[in-house]
């Protein structure tokens, strides 16, 4: 993605983004309900390594964002919205 600019790629990351958050969440609903059998340090390996591969995704995220606003000036993070001086017939 970085070394050929690829938007669809960076575009993809940054949709993806939304569905690594949900199963980070979903880590800790599995670890705090009745089923969960593992020990505290197992608790605390799964807990981490959820922690861990979402702070990376972020970081994806980061990098993807920065490719789209390389290639096409567009700021994906922030919404359009027509300068202040013009006029919307």
């Amino acid at each position: 993605m970085v070394a050929n600019r690829d938007v669809q790629i960076a575009e993809t990351i940054i949709a993806g983004d939304d569905a690594l958050d949900k199963l980070h969440e979903k880590i800790f609903e599995l670890v705090e309900g009745e089923n969960w059998n593992g020990t505290r340090r197992q608790l605390i390996d799964v807990v981490l390594l959820s922690r861990f591969i979402e702070r990376i995704g972020d970081h994806c995220v980061a990098v993807a964002r920065q490719i789209v606003f390389i290639v096409s000036g567009f700021d994906p993070s922030k919404k359009p919205e027509p300068d202040k001086d013009t006029v919307v017939a």
